[in-house]
């Protein structure tokens, strides 16, 4: 009788011992839009939903330990089982591995290239980017009057010399003058062909001037609404010449690093940013998904993300090594990463092109 009631505490008191288990204690730091922190102190974002859902299928217990550091000081933080577990915009990556633990990974994203768009304050900017794309029309245009107006020297310069002057220098300007004026139909009636050819040359030109001028009005209207709505730099084959921004320490440092492009580094995001903006950079490289909710948060309608990106990466949950968490954790958050719920949470953060 004595065995067995000594047998019954013991159990009693494990069971106690279990429920009153220590809370998780996760280590977080404001990366928007996957952690924010409101006025009253409260976080919230996509790693924070996802650890609630996470926490709330284990039963367990939790307490956030901010640590307003960069990323590595709290991935130093989880190495040294300061905490349980980490979220905020974790990469998954080897030299990681190697010193901690990552849950499965939760979201995919890539290095994304921030650029200005052409036209956005900088007219100088603007103006070189429209001749870039109008300056060879302009050139064969200048080259076909001076075509027709060559060719109405030839046949106007004996019989017509006080208008088209038999020095050929003079009388190819007075044939460029006439042709241009005929063919924007100012007209001035300064100079006009008096040879039978020249006057077939000029019914020719004042037709096919008609069309000239359509064409080139379509193709000046629709090259400056490209130079407007076109980023200075369109691709990431661009970036070699150009000065790009990057978060120091951060992921984007390290992949042009790796590809032997020089960089120059900032404190955070809205610094690199901010010199995007003011012209002293050309390019932001940084997390695809951060750069898009800093532009949408902070309205910097100036800004555009390109299309492509640099690499992709993962992220997870950073865990110490052999970690007793990794295995209910990594059950759980499969379960809430193939839910409903948590599209709806991407798209409530992300927007419809989330992922």
């Amino acid at each position: 009788m004595l065995r067995f009631t000594c047998l019954s505490l013991l159990i009693l008191c494990s069971a106690l011992g279990a429920q009153e288990r220590d809370p998780i204690t996760v280590g977080v730091m404001e990366t928007p839009p996957f952690v924010t922190k409101d006025d009253a102190g409260e976080f919230s974002g996509i790693s924070i939903e996802l650890w609630k859902a996470i926490a709330e299928d284990l039963q367990a217990e939790y307490a956030f330990k901010e640590y307003p550091y960069d990323v590595q000081g709290l991935l130093d933080a989880v190495s040294a089982e300061e905490v349980d577990a980490a979220i905020a915009a974790f990469s998954i990556t080897a030299e990681r591995e190697a010193k901690l633990d990552f849950s499965h990974s939760y979201f995919q994203t890539g290095l994304g290239v921030a650029v200005q768009r052409a036209g956005s304050g900088d007219v100088m900017v603007t103006l070189t980017a429209f001749f870039e794309k109008f300056g060879i029309p302009i050139l064969a245009l200048l080259a076909l009057l001076l075509v027709v107006g060559w060719l109405m020297w030839l046949v106007e310069r004996h019989r017509n010399s006080e208008q088209f002057s038999e020095r050929p220098a003079q009388g190819l300007a007075d044939g460029l003058w006439w042709s241009a004026v005929t063919m924007t139909t100012v007209g001035y009636g300064d100079k006009a062909p008096q040879t039978f050819a020249g006057r077939i040359i000029g019914l020719t030109w004042m037709f096919a001037s008609l069309f000239l001028i359509s064409f080139f009005t379509a193709l000046l209207a629709s090259s400056f609404t490209a130079v407007q709505l076109t980023p200075r730099i369109q691709s990431v084959e661009e970036l070699g010449g150009a000065r790009v921004g990057v978060v120091e320490g951060a992921r984007g440092e390290r992949a042009l690093n790796a590809r032997g492009l020089r960089s120059f580094a900032y404190g955070d995001l809205a610094e690199a940013c901010e010199a995007l903006r003011s012209g002293t950079l050309d390019a932001v490289v940084h997390d695809s998904a951060i750069l898009q909710y800093a532009i949408q948060e902070n309205r910097w309608t100036e800004l555009v993300v390109l299309p492509e990106t640099l690499e992709t990466e993962e992220y997870g949950i950073a865990l110490p090594t052999a970690s007793p968490l990794m295995e209910d954790i990594n059950q759980s958050l499969l379960r809430a990463t193939r839910s409903a719920e948590w599209s709806q949470i991407l798209i409530d953060y992300l927007g419809d092109g989330a992922n």
